[in-house]
């Protein structure tokens, strides 16, 4: 079952609105001096400004928006992603501010969790820890959703908030069920 449906360009705006597992957010995604980035925002407003303050976090160069085709394939990745196809970013995510913090969160298997205290071991500075994964570049292939807090709370989701991350979260635990169900058989 597909879990997004792109609804609208605004070119404008030079972003998308779609629909992602049950959601209306608007997204964007650009090519940068690192590669891709997308992000996306519950509106529009909060979409442009997180995207401002991604690339100023990351010190990257926006160089243009991408095109409708490869928007769409990105969409097709992260289809594919979150129902359990390993896959990474197609960005560098050796230049970026944080690449140990980042390399550390894709190692969080599919479907599972790891909590903010164990992330915090490798990384004590708490404040660099949230900022990277409030400036994630490539949510969810970046997928910092799978860091919650110690007793499962799902935690926040910058910009879309904590019931779109749990979302995230049972959306793999479903596709992951399924998939050891079918294996079994």
């Amino acid at each position: 079952m597909q879990t997004y449906a792109i609804l609208q360009y605004l070119e404008d705006q030079q972003a998308w609105k779609i629909r992602f597992l049950g959601y209306d957010v608007y997204s964007t995604s650009w090519v940068t001096n690192a590669g891709l980035i997308h992000l996306w925002a519950g509106d529009i407003t909060e979409l442009r400004d997180h995207t401002k303050k991604v690339a100023t976090f990351h010190n990257l160069k926006l160089i243009e928006p991408v095109s409708y085709e490869l928007f769409q394939e990105i969409y097709e990745w992260i289809e594919a992603f979150l129902n359990g196809s390993e896959l990474s970013p197609p960005i560098s995510i050796f230049s970026l501010r944080f690449f140990p913090m980042y390399r550390k969160i894709l190692e969080v298997p599919y479907g599972t969790v790891a909590h903010y205290s164990q992330l915090a071991r490798s990384f004590p500075d708490r404040m660099k820890l949230i900022k990277a994964l409030r400036y994630n570049p490539f949510p969810p292939l970046i997928p910092c959703h799978r860091i919650v807090s110690k007793n499962s709370f799902p935690g926040q989701y910058t910009p879309l908030g904590e019931k779109f991350k749990l979302q995230l979260i049972q959306k793999e635990n479903r596709s992951k069920s399924v998939d050891n169900h079918t294996k079994r058989k």
